[in-house]
């Protein structure tokens, strides 16, 4: 660009938003655009005709790159050709981020690849830069897109990490870094068909509806506002624009008020362009010009903009095709028509109130289309009905119409059919009356003359008899031994179940075929045993051994149909538990998602094995650390459970999904309500197995970290002693297990200040650092608290020894954003304590003025706050660490229901800090909350000790 073309700051904060719709269109549809700018934008028809005429035949990025640089008093600077657009160049700082490489230019702004300086975490982010002055129109939409984004956190959303504003006045966005191409784009490159593309749609609609569940709507629905990563992911780009529903969350006026519409046409909904309210269908009426888009590869109409009136009847009066007549070829046509033709032309009705009256209904009916079930967008006929029936069933209703035909011509097949009937009828007579038998002997009549056998008494008794019962009935003496182990594993009797089991796959083994259905449920079983047990690995390879024999039946449909499919599912649930233990997540989810698509695709609606299914896609989605989704998916899986079993009596399914979705609710920073359920799910646990069962117990362990994070620490170290109890009963000390419940303890005690934390952090760390390897999550995890009880006992070189071990073992994997949090807390807390002031602050600084929005980072967060507070009074700077302090209590507050040592020790520092600024007034009150906290929590304690310390000296001073 000339250096002569003068664009002053406020043309230019008219001119960007304008640009950005422009160069969204194809090149031939720009002129048209132009003559129908509305006329307040009329004197900008010539900047944007020069600017567009320079992107003839050039590449968006390449044009922008040409853009003048505008300064913040008003004046520009041409680029070069070879130069950076924007007032940043690589190397740069802006806020704590260095800019490795420019990613794109947009009329907005400029977009870099960039690294955090400051070292508190080890991730590239896209660092978005607005063009222009900082103040206006541009400003406010910088604002408006940090604010929406920072309430969004979704797999399938781009996040925003950080977002704040540097030391030259230039605001920043730190974004999730995409790389991957335009949804319509990628579909083209990749040559995808109809199905494989409905299912990337269906990725950016779900996102979609995530935002919707936070009252937030995007309004700008298109194909470059969702991009396809190398992994087939999609990823929802630019909220700048979207309008929030809720109260509380700014709406500024003036954007509407600048004469640009914050919208692409070609996209745009009917009221969109008429100017009406917008809501929740307008991005509907969006999704269904994407998804057009993407089945046919052209859009519903083209938009006519010659005139002002013209563009207006094209969206608010012209028809859309249907996608099926708008397809380019036969095959494509036939696959269009229908169903798709009907979901579609609903999102683009033009009245409001006539689309999907959400994103997920729409959702919904396109994945009723590929299950092959009715959608509910058009009416239901006879034929429509039975004709998905057949599509859907049409391995059950070719079996059904083969016996029709065997019934009628297949007099031999019949008769061979009679004589496998009577075998089997011997042999269910025969089980029939072992059955009986067990029941006799239970009766005061028959039996025993005990009234008081239970439903493990009775298992136990029934393989006594076994063997005696059903001898030279191998095959049915170890189904029923089967029967029997899996009873008593659901009974929670693990010890008399393992000794069944290991029984059974001998015999197994020994009499029947490798493949055999019974030899497959027995390995299933043990490998349950196995996890139960503490050996995840021994679990892992009885697993690998029967999933291949379990796939190809369920595939072939040998062993029984449905039923194939059940115990495909079900050992799939075991490998995805067994995969968590083991640490390997992602491997987790895959297992998960593989177990509910079958479960959708070959069991009923109601089987209670889709439910288990989706619980545990619930459980593994947390440990991939993709909390919404794990919310989302528990949600619907807790009322899915209820659907199939009912609410009360409480069915222990029903108790499983509601305890995950409750550890969801606290994943997700609701944790008075996530607790609550958890105590009603150990309530009802114990109710139906028993107070001593260890599901009980795993539920109760659960609850502990809850507890900790609100500060319910006496409720929280009294849960932690009774898990470790239970769990003591049921697996091995070097077990994952147990390692987890005593590290369980050690959080209860670190946060109580107890002295025993250190040696029970330890006894956790070594254990999981020899089960399941030094680079385990909850083996760093469990050595990082190992460094917060040495820096509580006053060992704080060991406390930076240990915190350096982590970190290093950190680096060579993919640590949890909210372990890297504690360790930056140890790290500044341990430097503190050795005197090295600097170090700390280098430490705690970035991690106090992050604006990460996890729940367990702000808990961090407040805490790094309050060790500033301390690191401030040390370098005699007692008006900063008033400020610290009183952050940091402000925090305590609101995140925290009861009073904590962490929170009285924030009391402290505040009241020192008060009276070393001659505030007397103002710190004796705070100290003597302090020393009355320590007094009543623990009077014989260091820190009660230096609190009544402090509290002397000050009233002495005072009374002076």
């Amino acid at each position: 660009m000339r250096p002569g073309l003068g664009i002053d700051a406020p043309t230019w904060s008219r001119v960007s938003p304008l640009l950005d719709e422009a160069l969204d269109l194809q090149p031939q549809d720009r002129a048209a655009w132009l003559e129908a700018l509305p006329s307040h934008a009329a004197d900008l028809k010539a900047t944007l005709r020069d600017l567009l005429a320079r992107a003839e035949g050039v590449e968006t990025d390449a044009l922008l790159a040409t853009l003048p640089r505008l300064e913040a008093d008003g004046t520009h600077e041409a680029t070069g050709g070879e130069g950076t657009a924007g007032a940043h160049a690589a190397g740069d700082t802006v806020g704590p981020y260095r800019l490795v490489g420019q990613l794109g230019v947009g009329g907005m702004g400029v977009v870099w690849l960039a690294d955090r300086a400051d070292g508190l975490m080890q991730r590239s982010v896209a660092l978005k830069l607005p063009h222009g002055p900082f103040r206006g129109d541009l400003a406010v939409r910088i604002a408006r897109e940090r604010e929406i984004l920072a309430t969004l956190d979704h797999t399938h959303i781009a996040r925003l990490y950080d977002a704040g504003v540097a030391a030259d006045g230039q605001p920043y966005l730190a974004l999730e870094l995409v790389d991957g191409q335009r949804i319509d784009v990628y579909c083209k490159a990749q040559r995808l068909g109809v199905v494989a593309r409905l299912h990337l749609f269906l990725q950016g609609a779900r996102a979609v509806a995530h935002a919707h569940s936070l009252l937030v709507v995007h309004r700008d629905i298109k194909p470059s506002n969702l991009l396809v990563d190398a992994q087939g992911q999609v990823k929802l780009l630019d909220f700048g624009i979207a309008k929030l529903l809720a109260e509380g969350l700014s709406d500024t006026p003036e954007l509407t008020q600048q004469g640009t519409r914050a919208l692409t046409p070609d996209y745009a909904s009917p009221e969109q362009i008429a100017g009406q309210p917008v809501g929740t269908r307008s991005d509907v009426y969006g999704l269904g010009v994407l998804l057009f888009e993407l089945l046919t590869g052209a859009r519903p109409y083209r938009l006519k903009r010659s005139t002002r009136a013209a563009l207006e009847e094209a969206i608010l009066l012209a028809e859309a095709p249907r996608p099926s007549d708008a397809a380019a070829d036969a095959e494509l046509r036939r696959a269009l028509r229908g169903d798709l033709d009907t979901i579609v032309l609903k999102a683009l009705k033009k009245p409001v109130a006539e689309r999907y009256a959400s994103v997920e209904a729409m959702v919904d009916d396109i994945e009723r289309h590929l299950s092959s079930r009715p959608v509910l967008a058009r009416p239901d006929s006879v034929w429509y009905r039975s004709r998905k029936f057949i599509v859907r069933n049409r391995i059950a209703v070719g079996t059904a119409a083969l016996m029709l035909f065997t019934i009628c011509f297949g007099a031999g097949a019949a008769l061979w059919q009679a004589r496998v009937a009577v075998a089997e009828r011997q042999r269910a007579e025969d089980v029939k009356n072992f059955v009986a038998a067990i029941f006799r002997e239970a009766s005061p009549y028959d039996g025993s003359g005990s009234k008081e056998l239970t439903a493990i008494d009775l298992l136990k008794q029934a393989d006594k008899k076994l063997e005696a019962a059903l001898a030279g009935q191998t095959g049915a003496r170890i189904e029923l031994s089967n029967m029997i182990g899996e009873s008593l594993l659901a009974l929670g009797d693990v010890a008399a179940a393992e000794t069944v089991i290991a029984r059974t796959v001998a015999e197994a083994e020994r009499a029947l075929p490798p493949t055999h259905e019974q030899t497959v449920r027995a390995l299933m079983l043990r490998s349950q045993v196995h996890r139960l047990r503490g050996l995840p690995q021994q679990a892992r390879a009885d697993l690998d051994r029967v999933l291949p024999a379990l796939r190809q039946r369920a595939g072939t449909g040998d062993g029984g149909g449905s039923s194939a499919a059940a115990d495909l599912t079900t050992a799939l649930a075991h490998r995805t538990l067994t995969a968590i233990e083991l640490g390997t997540y992602l491997e987790a989810e895959q297992f998960a998602v593989e177990g509910v698509a079958l479960a959708e695709a070959r069991l009923g609606e109601r089987d209670p094995q889709r439910v288990a299914s989706a619980v545990l896609l619930a459980l593994a989605y947390r440990y991939t650390r993709k909390f919404d989704l794990a919310l989302s998916s528990g949600e619907r899986a807790y009322r899915q459970a209820i659907e199939v079993h009912g609410a009360a009596p409480p069915h222990p399914r029903v108790i499983e999904a509601r305890g995950v979705y409750a550890r969801a609710l606290g994943d997700t920073g609701d944790l008075v309500r996530g607790i609550a359920m958890l105590e009603a799910t150990v309530a009802d646990t114990r109710k139906l197995l028993g107070a001593r069962n260890l599901q009980a117990g795993i539920f109760v362990q659960n609850l502990v970290d809850e507890q900790v994070e609100l500060g319910e620490l006496d409720r929280a170290d009294a849960n932690a002693v009774e898990a470790l109890g239970i769990i003591s009963e049921n697996f091995a000390p070097d077990s994952v297990s147990h390692a987890l419940t005593v590290h369980a303890l050690a959080l209860a005690h670190l946060a109580r200040r107890n002295v025993a934390a250190l040696a029970e952090a330890k006894r956790a760390a070594d254990t999981l650092d020899r089960v399941v390897g030094p680079s385990h999550e909850g083996a760093l995890v469990a050595r990082t608290s190992v460094a917060l009880a040495l820096i509580d006992a006053g060992q704080a070189d060991a406390a930076s020894r240990e915190i350096e071990a982590v970190a290093a073992r950190a680096s060579a994997v993919a640590p949890s954003n909210a372990l890297m949090a504690r360790l930056a807390r140890a790290r500044g807390t341990a430097a503190r304590l050795r005197g090295d002031l600097p170090l700390a602050l280098q430490y705690l600084q970035p991690l106090a003025e992050s604006s990460e929005p996890a729940p367990k980072w702000q808990r961090e967060r407040m805490r790094a706050w309050s060790q500033i507070g301390w690191v401030q009074l040390e370098q005699a700077e007692p008006a900063k660490a008033v400020v610290s302090f009183e952050r940091a209590l402000k925090e305590f507050a609101r995140l925290e229901t009861q009073p904590t040592p962490a929170r009285a020790d924030a009391l402290l520092g505040l009241g020192r800090a008060h009276f070393a600024r001659g505030d007397a007034a103002s710190g004796l009150p705070l100290l003597e909350q302090a020393d009355a906290f320590w007094r009543a929590f623990d009077a014989d304690s260091r820190a009660a000790a230096e609190a009544a310390a402090w509290l002397a000296r000050a009233r002495v001073a005072r009374r002076g």
